[in-house]
């Protein structure tokens, strides 16, 4: 069950612990903080994924200067669907895109509408 998705993560500056690494290394590529998906992946137990990924956060030392800066990630599921996840030194929260149409799309900076 469930759906494919693909994961990326902000990155700041830390290393992440070569256990993590060699744990998700046939799913993902790493870059500091920076973790992307190598491909689309069915992840069955995606909060284990988080729940290392903030352990690995931890242990990188990168709250160690007592502010409680999140780190991001973003899932995007093969229908689409999007989930932020806010990760914190204390907490995981999972956020749900709400989607609206609009008549026209922004680009470039022309987010009025108005042709170029």
């Amino acid at each position: 069950m469930g759906y494919r998705s693909t994961i990326t993560t902000s990155d700041y500056g830390a290393t992440l612990p070569e256990w993590f690494r060699i744990k998700y290394k046939d799913c993902f590529t790493f870059n500091g903080t920076l973790v992307s998906s190598r491909m689309e992946s069915k992840f069955r137990n995606s909060h284990q994924f988080f729940e290392d990924f903030q352990r690995a956060i931890k242990g990188a030392g990168f709250w160690s200067s007592g502010y409680d800066l999140p780190i991001y990630a973003c899932v995007l599921a093969e229908d689409g669907f999007v989930t932020r996840v806010i990760i914190r030194e204390t907490s995981i929260q999972y956020e749900w895109a709400e989607f609206m149409k609009a008549d026209h799309v922004w680009n470039m900076g022309n987010y009025n509408g108005a042709t170029p």
